[in-house]
């Protein structure tokens, strides 16, 4: 028969037992553990001296008196609906400060830090129930003989704290009751707490349970949650919570991110990007993790210029003009509108995010005028004077984190789309937003950063320079690995080593672009179109040698091309 949690030790003061549950000098039971409940709000609250260590010492002891109550053994994953042990005061203070200061700052070692022959002893709890007997009297007869009758002797058994079944202790010893199991097992005589021979002291009230106001509700099904904020790690005094016992009218708020703003401290305006906003990532928008971030940029370039411009072959536009070179005059206004999407999981104080989406189209607006015609148009019907207008896609991608390969969060990822992406320190060889799959990562706390990608080339539109997602890709392919290595020669100096490999087989025809001028190939020479293949090597270097700031970067081309600019062979 299974007995409601709160009823479970009830039975045994029935029988006029004197258990052995007292809060500071037994152990006892505290639940049960709600869903996301964590272990050291737990500590802080039942921690026998109310200090930092006094924290850390209670948090060691619960992990060590309770095994099962955690999800594969992680510190960090309490079961929700467990009851846990309670050790005494006085084996909360055993527990060596500096042993629990590591097992507080490094919960994934929890298990191994704590491994001894303590782990089994303190997972179980002694209670014994002894029979009532006749108060001794203020004389000094001896005491009554003992008897096989149930009032005479005195009879000792264990209560399973699961069952709720008292069940007779074997002699001779004492028994105790895993408090996961409900096993009854056998330890030394010298460890049992047993009445006094002389005579049976009166019965002592039971000790209640720690419990909660809603313990008569069926436990939730035990089930690995999200992992907890690790902010709670740093050991910060936490807002103290509610007593399980006691009612209160106003209560903290849980969710971290929203406390200013419960408080009336931090007022939250959509429109503000220089306060707490949930639009700039600052709070999250789904569950614990799940962050949403809008950006606006407006970029204006206004360029007024004097440049030489060729009078255009078929008129000049301004009567009496016959030379080579006609007005010089020009301005230009570029006017670009960024909106950034970025949606993140993750926790991204002390780890990259678990996966990321980002999409930013660019609306752009371009006037140019001139003094010439055929300047900005290829037909002279057209004027000197253009005004163009562009939607562009700079960047399309999923980032997803594979994994991470050490203690401070060295990762690889892998991140696929179009992605801005920079060869080197300088974008020397290769800077641009192009499609691109893309696997990278760090080793050695961050000393060394590798690249291996995957890039084809995105058509570009004329007047505004973006990418045109309207038009086929061209083929053409880059395949690049770097790596880097931090404070390499000398402290203070970063170094690059890189092999990319670049193959074009656009050799099919003349590729002319919006204004209908010629692109590909360049007008020059005999204008032949054509395939290559080339291989970079190169060595790039950023930082200084003591007091010297030197940026350098050198590259060796090998390869071949179909045709040349002059002649009409390989070479």
């Amino acid at each position: 028969m299974s007995l409601p949690h709160f009823r479970k030790l009830a039975i045994a003061a029935l029988l006029g037992s004197s258990l052995a549950v007292q809060a500071a000098s037994e152990p006892y039971l505290y639940g049960p553990v709600r869903k996301g409940e964590q272990l050291a709000r737990i500590a802080w609250e039942l921690r026998p001296d109310k200090t930092r260590v006094g924290t850390w010492q209670m948090n060691a002891a619960l992990y060590r008196a309770n095994p099962r109550a955690f999800a594969n053994g992680d510190m960090e994953r309490l079961l929700p609906g467990k009851m846990l042990v309670v050790p005494t005061d006085e084996d909360v203070r055993r527990i060596d400060p500096e042993l629990a200061r590591r097992v507080a700052r490094e919960p994934k070692k929890a298990k191994t830090l704590l491994a001894g022959p303590l782990v089994e002893a303190t997972a179980t709890v002694a209670v014994e129930a002894v029979s009532a007997a006749p108060a001794a009297s203020a004389s000094a007869s001896p005491p009554p003989s003992p008897s096989p009758s149930p009032m005479g002797a005195p009879v000792k058994a264990v209560l399973n704290a699961e069952t709720g079944e008292l069940r007779p202790a074997p002699a001779p010893g004492r028994t105790v009751l895993h408090a996961e199991t409900g096993e009854l097992r056998a330890v030394a005589a010298t460890t049992a707490v047993s009445a006094p021979a002389a005579a049976t002291p009166p019965a002592t009230p039971v000790a209640p349970e720690r419990r909660r106001p809603d313990a008569d509700r069926s436990p939730p099904e035990p089930e690995p949650g999200p992992l907890p904020d690790p902010n709670r790690m740093t050991r910060l005094a936490p807002v103290a919570m509610p007593d399980p016992w006691k009612e209160y009218e106003k209560a903290p708020v849980p969710d971290r991110w929203r406390i200013l703003n419960s408080l009336g401290v931090v007022p939250q305006r959509w429109w503000d990007p220089y306060n707490q906003n949930t639009f700039k990532a600052d709070k999250p928008v789904v569950g614990d993790e799940g962050f949403f971030s809008v950006s606006l940029i407006s970029d204006t370039v206004y360029e007024p210029r004097r440049l030489p411009t060729p009078v255009g072959p078929q008129s000049t536009g301004n009567p009496g003009q016959t030379g080579i070179f006609g007005g010089d005059e020009q301005w230009l206004l570029n006017q670009n509108l960024i909106l950034a999407l970025v949606y993140l999981k993750g926790d991204t104080t002390f780890r990259p995010p678990d996966y990321e989406y980002h999409i930013t189209p660019v609306f752009n607006f371009n006037r140019t005028v001139t003094e010439e015609d055929r300047a900005v148009n290829i037909d002279p019907r057209k004027g000197a004077v253009r005004n163009d207008s562009f939607i562009g896609m700079q960047e399309l991608f999923v980032d997803y984190h594979l994994r991470n390969v050490s203690d401070r969060f060295d990762f690889d990822s892998v991140r696929f789309g179009i992605q801005p992406f920079s060869a080197d320190f300088r974008g020397f060889l290769f800077q641009d937003n192009q499609l691109m799959a893309r696997l990278f990562g760090t080793r050695d706390n961050n000393r060394w950063q590798y690249n291996l990608g995957w890039i084809r080339r995105l058509e570009k539109d004329t007047n505004s320079g973006l990418n045109s997602i309207n038009r086929p890709v061209r083929n053409d392919d880059t395949f690049l690995a770097n790596l880097y290595r931090q404070d390499w020669p000398v402290l203070g100096f970063t170094s690059q080593a890189l092999v990319a490999h670049n193959r074009n087989r656009e050799d099919g025809e003349r590729f002319y672009d919006r204004n209908g001028f010629l692109a590909r190939p360049a007008s020059f020479g005999t204008e032949h179109p054509r395939r290559y293949e080339v291989t970079y090597l190169g060595y790039n270097g950023d930082g200084h040698f003591g007091r010297l700031n030197l940026t350098l970067s050198t590259y060796l081309a090998l390869g071949n091309e179909s045709a040349g600019p002059f002649i009409d062979r390989q070479r």
